[in-house]
């Protein structure tokens, strides 16, 4: 442990990253007054949109904001347009502030049209990071305590043997982190992912919900003795946790859940000792159009988000596509952030099925992503009625494409199921105006 923080912050210092000095600036922020976060607000978006302005953004040029006047940064924003992704995605690169090769370009799945870049700069990329380490931080978790992380995509598609050693210093010396690939999941491998954190004793586990309950599930069933006294969490992203999930990891695990709300845009919220899920009202700033069109702090509505930090490439009153509800209750863990109570538009918690196998759904996200039709489908979803069918919808950038071999790809993913593809001209949304890439109904 020792060995991994001195390595940290060498490497820290040499690259000139400041993602430790960013996490004490945001751990002082934790339990400031009401009245300062709204303060600290104003005068983030002050230097935000100045820096913006200097740098003759096309689109932001064009407007005037009187901060002497503005009371709240929620006035504030009220007096500038709400921005649908579409318009950022087809301004392309002239969106842009600062010279491309200086940002740090993260990409969507792109399940509802084309994958979306968001281009980060230095300085709010580092401070994303610094969220993340944050909501390990209010458990008592320091930087680069042990972490065993069960995602899609760590196989390294580096060809040579020196790009895996880099690969491998960098992930599990310098990070202490340590990756499972659970691209298929069954009984076997459940087995073996449960004796590894039994063996290994990770501080945190980090995954998807969906298969860290399948994890606890599995454990609960086959009476396995849980012994780990070094974990103190257990981390789950990017799908919906429901009451029962948490039960059951909770039961099986015996420690609390990190809840974190993360995504290409920057780091949005996370939970509290008390579960409850925190805005990173320092970083981000929240407000929901509701049906009525009303805009408000508080209640059910389309998440409008502002990154504080986003100078590289402007996000203010962004049009994010998530339906969430906020309230403003007081919270016993002493944070003024407000609270989400629910994040609607997240995919669902339920896996898809392959006969004794269940893939997650991130997992089949990631593996359409990198294959090579993605380029031909502008919009997929994959439907599942039935425990052995599974189907997907189509729609081809270009009608005249071919999609050859498609249907043989994921036969091979889902290879206890009969797949069938059908080609449409549109895939219709949800009514909460949420695009769901995948639809499960199977218990």
């Amino acid at each position: 442990m020792l060995l991994n923080n001195l390595l940290l912050k060498i490497v820290e210092k040499v690259k000139g990253d400041k993602t430790g000095v960013y996490l004490k600036m945001l751990m002082k922020n934790e339990n400031i007054s009401i009245h300062d976060v709204n303060k600290l607000q104003l005068t983030l978006f002050n230097i935000l949109f100045q820096r913006i302005i200097q740098n003759s953004h096309p689109y932001y040029s064009q407007f005037k904001v009187n901060f002497q006047n503005s009371n709240s940064l929620f006035e504030t924003l009220q007096t500038l347009p709400i921005i649908d992704k579409s318009v950022i995605r087809n301004a392309g690169k002239s969106w842009i502030t600062q010279k491309e090769s200086l940002t740090i370009c993260l990409s969507t799945s792109g399940s509802s049209g084309i994958p979306f870049e968001i281009h980060h700069s230095k300085e709010s990329y580092e401070i994303k990071g610094a969220g993340k380490e944050r909501a390990l931080a209010r458990f008592g978790i320091g930087r680069n305590e042990f972490q065993m992380s069960f995602g899609c995509g760590y196989t390294s598609s580096s060809s040579t043997l020196i790009s895996k050693i880099k690969l491998y210093i960098h992930n599990r010396i310098i990070m202490n982190k340590l990756f499972t690939d659970i691209t298929r999941i069954n009984k076997k491998s459940l087995q073996k992912n449960i004796e590894d954190i039994i063996l290994k004793k990770p501080t945190t586990i980090w995954g998807y919900p969906s298969f860290i309950k399948e994890l606890a599930c599995y454990g609960i069933d086959n009476n396995i003795k849980f012994n780990n006294p070094n974990l103190k969490a257990v981390v789950i992203s990017g799908e919906t946790c429901n009451d029962k999930m948490r039960e059951d990891i909770i039961q099986f695990f015996k420690v609390p859940i990190i809840d974190e709300y993360n995504s290409n845009e920057g780091f949005l919220a996370s939970s509290c000792r008390e579960g409850n899920l925190h805005i990173s009202e320092d970083t981000v700033f929240m407000m929901v159009r509701k049906e009525n069109g009303e805009l408000s702090l508080t209640g059910r509505g389309e998440l409008i988000l502002t990154q504080l930090y986003s100078s590289a490439f402007p996000l203010i009153n962004y049009t994010q596509g998530d339906i969430i509800e906020i309230v403003d209750n007081h919270c016993s863990c002493g944070s003024n952030f407000r609270i989400i109570k629910e994040v609607v538009g997240r995919s669902g918690a339920t896996p898809i099925h392959n006969g004794d196998e269940i893939i997650g759904i991130p997992v089949f996200n990631h593996v359409i992503t990198k294959s090579i039709y993605r380029e031909k489908i502008a919009q997929y979803q994959l439907v599942q009625n039935k425990i052995n069918i599974i189907e997907i919808f189509i729609v081809l950038r270009n009608e005249n494409q071919s999609l050859d071999g498609f249907k043989n790809f994921m036969q091979e993913i889902f290879y206890n199921c009969e797949v069938k593809i059908h080609l449409v001209s549109n895939i219709s949304r949800e009514k909460s105006g949420k695009f769901k890439d995948v639809i499960v109904n199977i218990q």
